[in-house]
């Protein structure tokens, strides 16, 4: 029999969030995440936004496998961004895609 999920449970045993997104070198983006211990490695995506605040297409996924200060580069100076965040790892091999954060990118 195939089990369904309750109201409230998660799909995956990781569950990440993105926690802080920091400016690196210009272009470039310090995303940390909540260290789940559960993920073995993490996903971020992120897409631009345009002049209403829609993000456009998601960017080629970043693969890292710390939790702190994951290096997104590529980006455009001043520009805002939209990242989200996915652990690897656990019962379904990863989690679904976290909440959004917006940040401008140095």
């Amino acid at each position: 029999m195939q089990e369904f999920l309750k109201p409230g449970e998660r799909f995956s045993n990781v569950f990440s969030q993105v926690t802080q997104i920091v400016p690196g070198n210009s272009g470039e983006a310090l995303v940390t995440v909540n260290a789940d211990p559960n993920a073995k490695s993490f996903k971020i995506r992120s897409a631009d936004m345009d002049d209403t605040n829609t993000p456009g297409p998601f960017r080629p996924v970043v693969v890292c496998t710390s939790s702190r200060n994951m290096a997104v580069g590529g980006l455009v100076p001043g520009r805002f961004y939209l990242f989200q965040v996915s652990g690897v790892g656990g019962l379904n091999g990863h989690s679904n895609w976290s909440d959004a954060m917006v940040q401008r990118a140095a």
